[in-house]
């Protein structure tokens, strides 16, 4: 009987993995849209951006996007900044001044939302705005010196919701700056756009929408009335949740560029995870049950299959746990019988451990080959990332856990910065 339960969950295991797999297909197949080539538009009209940028205790980095915005090959005179701070006291203020740009006070926020909210508003009551559209950018982010030529040609396409080509900027300075943890955390924005958003752009399905490198029409902001995603601590996936329950439509601008960074340690990495996840779980509990009801047409529900797509990576590696923590149980009565069974389950155990770490070496080797154009990056570098990236994606397990079971972060931490100078900077755009 004991022999029977270790064979039989080993063939469980095979058989309900497999079918996850199955299951996770169609998310899959978007995989390959970043093996094609971008699609091309331009626009003949130049629209006028209000460029917002939440920067709560930022001045350390601030002038390096405001730096980016002057080399920008787009107009000058066709669009405003806006930084946002918390502190009237804030030096971010003046630097603003001295590059030309508007600085706006949110004493109360309390979230990128809520600084965002109260600054789109502001401007809603000003009598002279005369904006099309409305551009997100963190703080930390560089912009290629096209990013906003290159959103404004997006505007061709109607979408309400643009989304600019998220890179890591960390494979660009100095090797304090670009721990394997961080690299390993940056590729998942190239399976998140180029390996996502791509191919569901090009197919009219609902992206995975993040709050920077974001364009936001002036129909949204009027529809909106600011910006309201301020249930979770995470607006984007709020955002994402509720684009469909708006009706708003969606695109992908993959020449245009902005540079993410990543933390330099693991700590800061995971904390930065935690919150993610957890927003990610919140946003969906507050949206699923409208999105269900509101999803008549198959194009419907494979949209919202889509938007739980991380859901299908919880269950997929669900499934190698579970099997595993069984045959634990099982290895631990069996060892205390003396058994030779005992072989059989560990060996169960390590059939676990090969698929969890092959199947994402697998995808962790797609995502760098996606990605090998834009990245320098050394053999031996790739090599590292690639072997590492199966063990740091399999630390979202804990952080999975804690956001499905645990209680969500209801605090706005203040991010740590990269100490990032001149002299750290080794190649700033793709060539």
């Amino acid at each position: 009987m004991m022999e029977n339960l270790a064979i039989y969950s080993l063939y469980a295991f095979l058989a309900i993995a497999a079918l996850s797999l199955l299951l996770y297909t169609p998310r899959m197949i978007c995989w390959f849209g970043a093996f094609t080539k971008q699609e091309e538009i331009k626009s003949d009209v130049e629209h006028k951006f209000a460029v917002l940028v939440p920067a709560r205790n930022e001045s350390k980095i601030i002038t390096q996007i405001l730096d980016c915005f002057k080399e920008q090959t787009y107009d000058a005179k066709n669009f405003d900044v806006f930084v946002i701070v918390k502190d009237p006291e804030d030096p971010t203020i003046n630097i603003c001044k001295k590059y030309g740009y508007n600085s706006f006070v949110s004493e109360t926020q309390n979230s990128k939302a809520e600084a965002l909210d109260d600054c789109i508003k502001y401007l809603l009551d000003t009598k002279d705005n005369n904006y099309d559209d409305y551009l997100i950018f963190d703080a930390d982010a560089w912009l290629d010196q096209k990013c906003l030529e290159e959103l404004n040609n997006a505007t061709a396409s109607g979408k309400d919701i643009i989304t600019a080509r998220k890179i890591v900027k960390n494979y660009r300075l100095t090797k304090a700056n670009r721990p394997i943890s961080s690299l390993s955390n940056g590729v998942l924005w190239t399976e998140m756009d180029e390996m996502g958003n791509k191919f569901k752009s090009r197919h009219g399905i609902r992206m995975m929408t993040i709050t920077t490198g974001m364009l936001l029409t002036k129909a949204v902001i009027k529809k909106l009335e600011g910006f309201p995603f301020k249930e979770t601590l995470t607006e984007d996936m709020e955002l994402m949740y509720s684009a469909p329950l708006y009706g708003f439509t969606e695109y992908y601008a993959g020449n245009a560029i902005i540079y993410m960074e990543e933390a330099n340690t693991l700590k800061m990495t995971n904390l930065r995870r935690t919150r993610w996840i957890s927003g990610y779980v919140s946003a969906k509990r507050l949206y699923a049950k409208r999105l269900r009801q509101n999803a008549k047409t198959f194009k419907d529900k494979l949209e919202y299959y889509y938007l739980i797509g991380i859901y299908h990576a919880f269950v997929i590696y669900s499934i190698p746990l579970i099997f595993a923590l069984f045959n634990f149980v099982l290895s631990i009565m069996f060892a205390l019988d003396g058994s030779p069974l005992l072989t059989l389950s560990l060996m169960n155990i390590l059939y676990a451990g090969i698929y969890s770490y092959g199947t994402l070496f697998l995808h962790g080797i797609l995502i760098l080959a996606a990605d090998r154009k834009v990245n320098p990056s050394s053999v031996g570098q790739t090599i590292a990332i690639a072997l590492y990236f199966p063990l740091h994606y399999l630390g979202y397990t804990k952080i999975s856990l804690k956001a499905l079971f645990g209680s969500k972060p209801k605090e706005w931490v203040a991010v740590e910065r990269n100490d990032i100078s001149e002299d750290d900077v080794m190649q700033k755009k793709v060539d």
